[in-house]
């Protein structure tokens, strides 16, 4: 323990010690000091350590969120594109489907190709993606770590991400494949074919 003198001391400034954080032993219950510390009233208040950790992260909280919007939102346009590719893309091969459709070629075969390409295509993009990120990566890291002349890493692509960047390019590609074959499926033959 070292008294309010000994920090004042110790800091150079009278009655201005700011903050000084305590140890405890271990078992310690660190509840039962903050408010032992707190009911003392002598103009301080006591956290914990996680807390202040808490509190000071909520900015990087909030960044993060922001992050996670824009991700969203990314995702919803290459949603969107996809989704304007995948129409333009049966238009033209409308009758090219159509006459496989009147030769023989079961429905679900036909459904097959088109969603396989839409996934195809969906990764693709994916693919892409995540090359741009990798880029931009290595671009925000080198420029940040010579600026501030760390060795930190602020940003960084993890096996999660890639993941989940090919996870929603594959199941925005399914569904929009099969919305696309079914209004396709829908028309007559003959409207398919151009008669």
């Amino acid at each position: 323990w070292m008294p309010l003198t000994a920090l004042e001391q110790f800091s150079g400034h009278e009655d201005r010690v700011s903050r000084f954080v305590l140890t405890l032993a271990p078992g310690a219950n660190a509840d039962s000091l903050v408010e032992a510390l707190n009911s003392t009233q002598l103009g301080f208040r006591a956290y914990r350590s996680e807390d202040v950790a808490r509190e000071s992260s909520q900015t990087f909280v909030v960044i993060s969120n922001f992050h996670k919007a824009i991700s969203f939102l990314s995702i919803l346009t290459g949603a969107a594109f996809l989704a304007a590719i995948v129409l333009l893309q049966v238009q033209e091969l409308r009758r090219s489907l159509g006459v496989l459709r009147v030769i023989g070629i079961s429905k679900r075969r036909i459904y097959t190709i088109v969603v396989g390409e839409t996934i195809l295509l969906a990764n693709v993009g994916a693919a892409a993606g995540t090359g741009v990120a990798f880029l931009v990566s290595r671009l925000v890291n080198s420029y940040y770590r010579s600026y501030v002349d760390t060795t930190l890493s602020f940003s960084s692509i993890e096996g999660w991400h890639i993941a989940l960047a090919f996870g929603v390019a594959s199941m925005v590609g399914i569904v929009l494949g099969s919305v696309a074959t079914t209004y396709l499926f829908k028309s007559e033959i003959n409207e398919v074919l151009g008669r």
